[in-house]
């Protein structure tokens, strides 16, 4: 009772599916989860803090470990774990305009909507006040490029491979996640 309500009158329902789970590096079938939670009328969110950054690799196997993700409702991740900007910077993408603004917007009197109707940032953020976080992630990605991005990336990946190859090679060593 009380309680949100969803699409179609329904009790409002999220599935979060993982991208990249930050301890193990997990992914969940995407495009299964998606199909899933949007047959069942639920919002389907990716939680993609490191793994969503797959979807800029030269490597197909990558690539396809995000498979499916365009087709949530949001999408997360952080700015601070690939680009090397302060670690507040998080970053969330939205697909229905009208939720996002629905969800963020705190809409008062003493701050009048403009009347022809331009974005106001605050209605996109829960924050009123705070530093500009968007100019060191827009700097990181322009310097980098999307040649750099993705060079990154796989440089990263293929480290941690080869420490996993070379960990898994140690007597008595068992590597979970390669």
């Amino acid at each position: 009772p009380g309680g949100a309500t969803g699409r179609a009158g329904r009790p409002a329902t999220i599935v979060i599916a993982q991208a990249g789970e930050v301890n193990t590096g997990a992914v969940d079938p995407l495009a299964e989860v998606c199909a899933l939670g949007h047959e069942h009328g639920a919002w389907v969110h990716v939680d993609g803090a490191f793994g969503l950054w797959a979807a800029v690799s030269a490597s197909a196997r990558r690539r396809d470990l995000v498979a499916g993700a365009a087709q949530a409702d949001s999408w997360a991740t952080d700015g601070h774990k690939w680009l090397n900007v302060p670690y507040d910077c998080g970053i969330a993408l939205v697909a229905d305009r009208g939720a996002h603004r629905a969800a963020m917007a705190t809409p008062a009197d003493y701050f009048p909507p403009d009347p022809a109707g331009a974005l106001d940032p605050v209605d996109w953020t829960p924050e009123f006040s705070r530093r500009a976080r968007t100019f060191a992630v827009y700097a990181a990605l322009r310097s980098l490029g999307r040649s750099g991005l993705r060079d990154l990336v796989d440089r990263c990946c293929d480290l941690a491979e080869h420490a996993a190859r070379e960990l898994g090679a140690v007597p008595g060593v068992r590597v979970l996640n390669a």
